[in-house]
């Protein structure tokens, strides 16, 4: 494989690409969309930096976790949540590599076939205990970025998910401003879901603790928002996001929808807006953006040859993604990558 070679300081250097999901992060929580508390100023950093989109899940993907990765992973919609779904697909960092993976989130089992073709992964238990074991995760990633030098990464953070996992000294500060406690009625919950009360729905304490979680999360990832620069491009998301309230219905991700069936589409869609902040600065700052956008700007932003069933177009320009190839690709894929390509009828 052939670096992306840069001549701006004289040397060869080598481009990456890293992204980072939170789970389960609407935007209206996030400082850089208008959110009032302090719940993300890295992102917020990076996003003035870079560029910020109304990214939303695509329309014909169901906005949840599983569906949400294999849009990302292949670049195409996937309508079900089955075992099985894509498993001819390729992945992006199928044909970007070498790539590095690491989550504490359960999404990557084998099943669903999101854990092929990674060069170096970790997958964690899913844990409540953010300074520890999630800064584990994160020492190993970064450790693993600069020994083994990854052209991708993604890293994945469950913490998000639900109000379950937040550290009580961050959470006690958000309890104690003047963010007012929010007026909704409340039907569906699930006591699992709010761990850090009593498993019955408090609007101020499990808002506190949602956002706390953001904040500790932000704070983590710092030292790899730092590593962005004319080499290294980085995108955070969210992959879908929750009910809080609307509907009556406190942190279900939608799980009760069939309890309203007469407002269900409006519903669904409440959960299809994500955050979506990019490093480098993009034409297509603060419009439309889904998950198949990111497949092909990683690609293009690493000199790679996509694939034509991608539905996305890439966010480093305001063009369909086909119009802005190199005319050859900058990396010689590896020759079991092509012998895939080519039993898939992607290649000849």
């Amino acid at each position: 494989m052939s670096k992306v070679q840069h001549d701006d300081n004289g040397e060869g250097r080598m481009r990456r690409a890293i992204v980072i999901v939170l789970d389960s992060v609407r935007p209206d929580r996030v400082g850089c969309y208008g959110y009032q508390r302090d719940t993300s100023p890295n992102i917020d950093r990076l996003a003035l930096a870079g560029s910020k989109f109304a990214a939303r899940v695509p329309q014909d993907v169901l906005p949840g976790t599983n569906a949400v990765a294999g849009a990302m992973l292949t670049g195409v919609s996937t309508h079900d949540c089955s075992d099985n779904y894509c498993p001819d697909a390729v992945l992006v960092n199928e044909i970007c590599s070498p790539s590095l993976f690491a989550s504490n989130h359960n999404l990557f089992f084998s099943k669903l076939g999101w854990h092929r073709g990674w060069n170096y992964n970790a997958l964690m238990e899913e844990t409540p205990s953010l300074p520890k074991e999630c800064r584990l995760l994160l020492d190993w990633f970064l450790a693993t970025l600069e020994e083994k030098q990854p052209v991708l990464s993604l890293l994945w953070f469950n913490e998000t998910h639900s109000t379950v996992t937040a550290p009580d000294e961050s959470m006690e500060l958000f309890l104690a401003d003047d963010v007012d406690e929010m007026d909704v009625d409340v039907y569906f919950y699930n006591p699992i879901m709010l761990g850090k009360g009593d498993g019955v729905p408090n609007t101020k304490r499990d808002g506190a603790i949602l956002d706390s979680t953001l904040h500790n999360l932000d704070d983590a990832i710092t030292p790899i928002l730092k590593l962005a620069d004319d080499d290294t491009l980085i995108i955070v998301c969210s992959d879908h996001g929750d009910l809080i309230g609307e509907y009556g219905q406190w942190f279900t991700h939608g799980l009760h929808l069939e309890n309203s069936a007469d407002n269900y589409e409006a519903a669904v869609d409440l959960l299809r807006p994500v955050f979506m902040v990019m490093s480098q600065p993009s034409p297509r700052a603060e419009q439309p953006a889904t998950h198949l956008d990111i497949a092909p700007t990683v690609a293009h932003w690493l000199g790679v040859e996509g694939l034509e069933q991608w539905s996305g177009k890439t966010l480093l320009n305001d063009l369909p993604y086909f119009s802005s190839f190199p005319p050859e690709p900058a990396f010689l894929q590896k020759e079991e990558v092509n012998d895939r390509l080519r039993q898939l009828g992607y290649i000849e």
